[in-house]
């Protein structure tokens, strides 16, 4: 019985372990790729134009992005992925709306 117990740690830590390792230290270093600083490793001007091994450093032009919390939050706080056409149309009357409270009002 004892046996069996140990096992069941030893696979459970080891899930856990792999769950917990993966996002949190792999995962950073996906958040930005630049494959021009990948051809060209020794120039500096590449670093600050196209971007390092970091995600802020350098201007960042034409890397590429693999952090999900990136990619699903381009769309304000609805997200990029998916915006249904009625919150579209609501968002839109809303600014309509906005802006022309702040046109009678300032004009």
């Amino acid at each position: 019985m004892q046996k069996k117990r140990l096992k069941f740690f030893w696979i459970v830590f080891i899930a856990i372990f792999c769950w917990e390792w993966i996002p949190e230290f792999v995962a950073p270093t996906l958040t930005g790729i630049s494959i021009f600083c990948l051809a060209k490793r020794d120039s500096a001007w590449f670093t600050r134009i196209f971007g390092g091994s970091n995600g802020n450093e350098g201007l960042g032009m034409f890397s590429i992005c693999l952090d999900w919390s990136y990619v699903g939050s381009g769309g304000g706080s609805l997200g990029a992925l998916f915006t249904p056409f009625t919150t579209q149309v609501s968002q839109f009357i809303g600014f309509v709306f906005f802006s022309f409270l702040v046109f009678t009002f300032r004009f």
